[in-house]
């Protein structure tokens, strides 16, 4: 298996599962509750050649990244939003199953989401990806036109 295809398994394992959804204080008032973005997810530098389609979504206080359908490696998290001109900035603190961190940052105005990327920290453990990535990873979304 090549570095890519390693790394897009290992990215595409960060996604969250529904049952797992936490109690989180809501941001109905920031337009971004309730809201789904389909896109890509693609990391930088030498790592970005693919991407990985998922979804990011923001229901009840909590967001979460879905990539695929089966059991997934992130949880989702409470997310907070701070004013930012006419929109919002957010972040969200996401955990993985296996110890990983990722920091998600964004912002989010008239309907649509920019700058937001999700820094990666890596738990080391599994030899292939301690071999072929760095500790830290930022990976930047990017939704699909129509989201």
């Amino acid at each position: 298996m090549n570095i890519i295809a390693t790394f897009l398994l290992a990215l595409a394992s960060l996604a969250p599962q529904a049952s797992d959804e936490p109690s989180c204080e809501t941001h109905g008032e920031s337009g971004l509750d309730g809201q789904a973005f389909e896109g890509t997810i693609r990391a930088k530098g030498p790592f970005g050649l693919f991407a990985v389609k998922g979804v990011l979504s923001f229901e009840s206080g909590a967001m979460a990244w879905r990539v695929g359908a089966g059991e997934q490696d992130l949880y989702p998290a409470c997310y907070t939003t701070t004013p930012l001109g006419a929109g919002v900035a957010f972040t969200s603190n996401m955990r993985g199953r296996q110890g990983d961190k990722v920091a998600w940052s964004g912002r989010y105005e008239d309907g649509k989401l920019e700058g937001v990327e999700a820094v990666w920290q890596r738990q080391p453990g599994d030899f292939v990806h301690d071999l072929l990535l760095p500790d830290l990873v930022t990976l930047r979304f990017k939704a699909h036109a129509g989201n």
